[in-house]
């Protein structure tokens, strides 16, 4: 048992399993420290520890010796040393033990290595070299007969990072992620036809959600030429990448738009011409917006400022993409064509299923309409990608400003100010080198006098580089 007294001298009597714990006073309701078994010898009768009696007395050494181990000194009271390391001089003193090209790449003794992980010893593996007949020349033995280490992982053999061109782009798009993906399209645009049915029939009430489907299609082609482009990526995007409303939503469906607005916008003053001239100006702005749409599109969704849009930047951008722009004007002609013709075909069809007509038209209509749609989201994702790995391909060239930091010499007054202060420490050094580099002179005359004493008829090395040079 364990016997100790609370503060108001409570008397506890507690088993010697509670030793270390806590108990609480009946009588002050105070908690109190249960002693340990090795704290009972210390305990008065209060239940006071015992203050033990005060040690030696520190000597006279302590101090010297504490000034010794912190003082910054390099030497104690009495001259000797107390930071052994090395100097820089005997360091450099030391030298180097130079190896002959010769013993290279022979085992030299010395210290053992051990593996910081494992602890195990490291020792060096013998490498037979290859004989090779006296007189032949080594560049022309072939690189295929030199062994070289097998793969210690086989499945790893093949190139797991094959990049994508533009002529592989099609057999990338069957892959079963990249099918996935525009199945996930196709699906929307089928929600989107019967959306599009709905408001046509009147139900206004459906047209947010028709414009909301929309919107989201064209930002995932947006955001599938940004990943490519910029993300440096091998595959389609999941839909809406990240769902984030700004980054992968909003930005892109504007950017996309803006870049429609811009090549096609005299299309908007041609419905009120008639006649030839309507005509005319309508097969114009077509062409024309179709030979700029790719370039506006990239520098609108790759370029990050609006600045790039002029007319110059956007020249200069189809000129730095070379012969190979027109593979991507002709790529988005030819699957805008298609992509149209199938979501008007398809909207066609189903509008007709809530006429009078028979149901074999819309049933012909969704037969030609399905499939043109989908053979139309396959080529808008390949012209998408073909941009965006043009983009890659071209970025260094691309007359686009706030792309890099240009570095260039500042000539205001600070800049000026900056030279002048460092121009005064240079002088400011060199003056204070001074008194040695006279004293080096004086040294060096001091040489040339003793030795013209010595040789009278040597001129002083003043002298012959002062003929030097007149010569």
């Amino acid at each position: 048992m364990i016997r100790f007294n609370c503060h108001c001298t409570h008397e506890f009597l507690v088993p010697q399993d509670q030793a270390g714990g806590m108990i609480q006073c009946p009588k002050c309701s105070r908690l109190n420290d249960i002693p340990t078994l090795s704290d009972i010898q210390n305990l008065e009768e209060g239940g006071i520890f015992k203050i033990s009696e005060a040690g030696p007395a520190p000597g006279k050494d302590v101090l010297p010796n504490a000034t010794r181990a912190f003082t910054r000194d390099l030497k104690d009271h009495r001259g000797d040393d107390i930071d052994m390391r090395a100097t820089v001089d005997e360091f450099l003193s030391a030298g180097v033990e130079e190896v002959p090209l010769d013993l290279a790449e022979e085992i030299r003794p010395g210290a053992p290595k051990y593996d910081p992980l494992t602890g195990e010893l490291i020792e060096a593996i013998d490498i037979t070299p290859r004989k090779v007949p006296q007189g032949t020349d080594i560049k022309s033995i072939p690189v295929k007969s030199i062994p070289v280490a097998k793969r210690a992982v086989q499945y790893a053999s093949g190139d797991l990072h094959l990049r994508v061109t533009p002529a592989t782009i099609m057999l990338h798009l069957l892959q079963p992620v990249n099918m996935f993906v525009m199945l996930f399209v196709v699906l929307a645009h089928v929600f989107f036809q019967a959306t599009m049915s709905v408001v046509q029939a009147g139900i206004f009430f459906a047209a947010p959600v028709l414009i909301l489907v929309g919107a989201l299609l064209v930002a995932h082609y947006g955001v599938l030429i940004e990943e490519i482009g910029s993300g440096d990526a091998e595959e389609l995007p999941r839909p809406l990448r990240n769902a984030s409303f700004f980054e992968d939503i909003w930005n892109p469906f504007i950017r996309f738009n803006f870049a429609i607005l811009l090549c096609f916008w005299p299309l908007i003053f041609q419905r009120d011409m008639t006649g030839p001239a309507g005509a005319g100006l309508l097969v114009t702005c077509i062409l024309f917006g179709l030979y700029f749409f790719p370039a506006v599109l990239m520098t609108t969704l790759l370029a990050g400022s609006y600045l790039n849009v002029r007319p110059d930047r956007v020249i200069g951008t189809i000129r730095a993409m070379g012969p190979a722009y027109w593979i991507s004007v002709f790529a988005f002609v030819i699957c805008g064509s298609v992509y149209l013709t199938g979501i008007g075909i398809c909207d066609f069809a189903v509008t007709k299923l809530f006429g009078k007509d028979p149901v074999s038209v819309p049933l012909i209509g969704l037969a030609i309409g399905s499939p043109t749609l989908i053979i139309g989201v396959f080529l808008f994702h390949f012209a998408c990608w073909n941009l965006a790995l043009l983009y890659r391909g071209n970025q260094d060239k691309l007359p686009w400003i706030l792309q890099r930091h240009v570095h260039s010499r500042r000539t205001d007054t600070l800049a000026q100010l900056e030279a002048a202060r460092k121009a005064a420490q240079r002088h400011d050094a060199l003056r204070a080198n001074q008194p040695n580099r006279d004293q080096r002179l004086a040294e060096i005359r001091a040489a040339e006098k003793a030795k013209q004493q010595a040789a009278p008829g040597e001129k002083p090395i003043w002298d012959r580089v002062a003929e030097t040079r007149n010569e």
